[in-house]
């Protein structure tokens, strides 16, 4: 999708910075990189411009929402919704690399790392192709991404100022990105043939006055973590991903003759694996006194994470020895005081 604003006009500024990525081999042992000892550049455009321009017949990309729902008051002071939300998206952009075709890529199957007998689809750049670069930014006739979710929630107030708010939302993205410009990435890139689970997610929030000016108030919530950004030449994930993907990087020790330098392939479909629940249950306490006749005081200990869980919250991806090894987790239990002064 073009980004908003500035976006677009930057993308193809022609002030921008360029890199390559070259083999060395250090014959001399000197840790010093000389030109004897670099392999092929692999980008025939290195200090200039990268060669990328927009469509003169692009459409802008927009999104339809529609949304249905009610609303009723089923006892005094408490409300029920029920919302239907679709979003599709439309005249989604792509990038396709004018100088080099689909049918420059050569594919090579490759058995699955993982021992179980089946074959991965790699493509091999054939390598008179290989560093052309002529791109344009195109909008692909196919591609599109729908959105379809369901929100219940609940909003009540007592008569003593007491306060309770939830709901939960039932949701999931199905795409179809087929128009590609590197066939590496087709694979999985038709959702609509995998059972993609809906995801869920909950939270509650209230707060409730007691006597002598005392105030508590807690926040739960409960949802699916978010995976990874997709790894290069693989379908873009979706807004709201969940999966919890294994990227297997192809290089020349698995194909010697390839190309490119590595060509990553998606090991599971959309939906097989997700990452885990993140749940985190929140609470404050507070109390407002009055110190002076114009000054009043609010002290308040807020405790984030009380039930000190430790959900993965990014994980390696790459197959490997440590694929799925925790990177980060919910930060642990943490208590914080304050003071608010009012004068």
């Amino acid at each position: 999708m073009q980004q908003e604003a500035t976006g677009f006009a930057d993308k193809y500024n022609p002030l921008v910075q360029g890199s390559d990525i070259v083999t060395w081999n250090d014959l001399n042992r000197d840790d010093i990189a000389q030109d004897s000892e670099l392999g092929a550049a692999n980008n025939a455009t290195l200090g200039v411009r990268r060669n990328i321009n927009p469509d003169p017949d692009l459409e802008r990309p927009y999104q339809v929402l529609y949304n249905v729902g009610v609303q009723r008051e089923v006892w005094t002071g408490v409300s029920l919704s029920a919302n239907y939300y679709r979003r599709e998206y439309h005249h989604m952009v792509y990038t396709r690399n004018l100088a080099v075709p689909l049918n420059a890529y050569v594919l090579t199957n490759i058995p699955d790392p993982r021992g179980n007998g089946d074959t991965l689809p790699a493509y091999n750049l054939q390598r008179p192709f290989l560093g052309l670069v002529n791109e344009l930014d195109t909008t692909s006739p196919n591609n599109k991404r729908t959105y379809n979710g369901f929100d219940v929630t609940m909003n009540g107030r007592g008569r003593n100022g007491a306060t309770l708010n939830g709901g939960v939302n039932v949701g999931h993205t199905i795409s179809v990105l087929c128009d590609v410009g590197d066939p590496n990435a087709l694979r999985f890139c038709d959702q609509r043939q995998f059972q993609i689970p809906w995801s869920t997610t909950i939270k509650i929030s209230g707060t409730y006055p007691l006597p002598y000016g005392l105030r508590v108030s807690g926040v739960f919530q409960s949802a699916d973590g978010f995976g990874p950004t997709a790894p290069a030449n693989t379908p873009p994930a979706n807004p709201d991903n969940h999966d919890a993907t294994i990227n297997y990087q192809v290089n020349r020790t698995i194909i010697p003759a390839l190309t490119q330098t590595q060509v990553n392939v998606l090991l599971d479909p959309p939906g097989f694996r997700y990452m885990p629940r993140v749940t985190q249950l929140d609470f404050s306490a507070a109390k407002t006194f009055r110190a002076s006749r114009s000054v009043v005081l609010t002290p308040q200990v807020d405790v984030f994470n009380a039930l000190n869980v430790n959900p993965v919250l990014t994980q390696v991806s790459t197959f490997g020895p440590v694929v799925g090894n925790p990177v980060t987790i919910l930060n642990p239990r943490l208590v914080r005081f304050q003071m608010r002064v009012q004068f």
